[in-house]
């Protein structure tokens, strides 16, 4: 990892997390770890950018309610939607947490998000959050009208466990007649649960902000048996038929344990026959999506506002 070149932003990011020492993720309890967890991931987008709207609200889910938040600073007939699905290793993350990104995303696409409050492990496991993302996406294509956009423009997107969980919403949305996507934008994505042993997980190990033992950890706690990782709904990778899916836009950190998945999901995107973009974002590292110390054409939120632009 010596020769590795990062961004200066994001090399001063990583040398004071290494002074900043304290106890690795998978050693706290889950509450602790979202509190901590949260309050990164806010420090990271920084301040919270105004928009002209948004609005918090439940949708029903067998029994229960999933918490959802919609995002608008557009008035157009014609505009359309991005579901969201928010990173954090399926047991960290909220629609809080990733709140300013959503912002900052909606002020640079122009489409309205709704940004989905799945739920977490370990106490809800594989394939609850999956099943909860998935439900949403059908509610909300069911509820376009009310909410006010185009239900012909829907596109999803989710960074780390929530590009896995948009990767198998749309694998889930296909062979179930789900929603028709009309783009999929996964960034860094966990694709394959069952192999640790990739070139970047080999290559960056426990070196850098995500380690390969915290994906350990997240996966163990995801999953309700090591089986599980066999299921196309949780390693997209995995899946027999990658074909007939959305056009997908792969944003990648240059340096990541992750890089890996995201590359070879890409890749068999291609070979069945799908569009697909594949971005290796240079200097950067796992958590870049929406960083306030880098530019936006660093951090990914350009490339994803113009792709949908394009695609809505």
């Amino acid at each position: 990892m010596s020769d590795d070149v990062f961004l200066p932003q994001i090399e001063n990011l990583i040398n004071t997390a290494k002074q900043g020492g304290g106890a690795p993720l998978e050693n706290l309890a889950p509450n602790e770890a979202r509190e901590l967890r949260q309050a990164f991931f806010k420090e990271l987008l920084g301040n919270t950018k105004e928009i002209s709207y948004t609005n918090d609200f439940y949708i029903p889910v067998d029994g229960r309610e999933v918490f959802c938040r919609h995002y608008r600073h557009r008035e157009d007939e014609n505009r359309g939607c991005l579901v969201y699905y928010h990173g954090g290793g399926w047991l960290v993350g909220s629609v809080e947490s990733h709140d300013n990104l959503c912002r900052k995303l909606c002020l640079k696409a122009g489409c309205d998000i709704i940004s989905v409050d799945y739920s977490l492990s370990p106490e809800n496991k594989f394939p609850r959050a999956v099943h909860d993302c998935f439900e949403a996406l059908k509610w909300v294509a069911a509820n376009s009208g009310t909410l006010g956009f185009d239900p012909q423009k829907i596109a999803v997107a989710g960074d780390s466990s929530g590009g896995n969980l948009a990767a198998s919403v749309c694998l889930m949305s296909r062979d179930r007649s789900g929603p028709e996507i009309q783009l999929q934008i996964l960034v860094y994505p966990v694709t394959n649960l069952k192999n640790l042993a990739t070139a970047s997980y080999l290559k960056y190990n426990d070196d850098l902000l995500l380690t390969k033992s915290a994906m350990a950890y997240f996966i163990d706690q995801y999953l309700e048996n090591p089986d599980q990782a066999e299921d196309p709904y949780a390693s997209p990778l995995l899946a027999k038929d990658h074909q007939n899916l959305p056009p997908a836009l792969i944003l990648l950190a240059e340096h990541d344990v992750l890089t890996s998945d995201g590359e070879l999901y890409g890749q068999v995107l291609e070979q069945a026959g799908n569009a697909v973009n594949t971005v290796i974002l240079p200097g950067t590292i796992h958590l870049f999506f929406g960083m306030e110390i880098l530019s936006d054409m660093e951090n990914g939120l350009e490339l994803a506002a113009k792709a949908l632009r394009e695609a809505l």
